[in-house]
């Protein structure tokens, strides 16, 4: 199982941004966000909620106004109708309904820091931007 950064909820349109935790993983490792986005009126958000999502990865300790990554995110792809209680989510026992992996090649810069932007448009109007930055460490050498 991949390291995975969690939000236990994440309440909108509350706040225009959003930032997680700080989290630390090795360089090259996968990384899966997660979290529980709750709408104002208390409902857990599903699909419908959202009419568009999209990531940037900026590199924190390189040239941060530029994205190494970015791209379109399916919505039914990584926003559940259902709240999850997979492996992938060990901070409550309600579990979330956003998830999405990265590949470890993306998080080269051992000792670096990185920040992953997501902004997600709602179907009602508007956008919220969850911001989740990560420290990455050295890989210990084999002997």
């Amino acid at each position: 199982m991949f390291p995975t950064l969690e939000a236990a909820q994440v309440r909108f349109p509350h706040a225009e941004a959003i930032q997680m935790d700080h989290t630390s993983v090795p360089e090259l490792t996968p990384v899966t966000t997660c979290a529980r986005l709750v709408l104002a009126n208390g409902a857990n958000a599903v699909q419908a909620s959202f009419s568009a999502a999209k990531y940037a990865i900026y590199d924190m300790s390189g040239d941060p106004e530029t994205a190494i990554a970015s791209g379109s995110l399916t919505v039914s792809t990584v926003v559940f109708d259902t709240l999850q209680t997979d492996g992938y989510w060990t901070a409550d026992a309600l579990g979330y309904n956003f998830r999405h992996t990265y590949a470890g090649t993306l998080f080269t810069r051992g000792g670096g820091s990185y920040l992953i932007e997501y902004a997600l448009t709602l179907a009602a109007g508007g956008q919220i931007t969850l911001r989740v930055p990560i420290g990455v460490t050295h890989r210990e050498q084999a002997a």
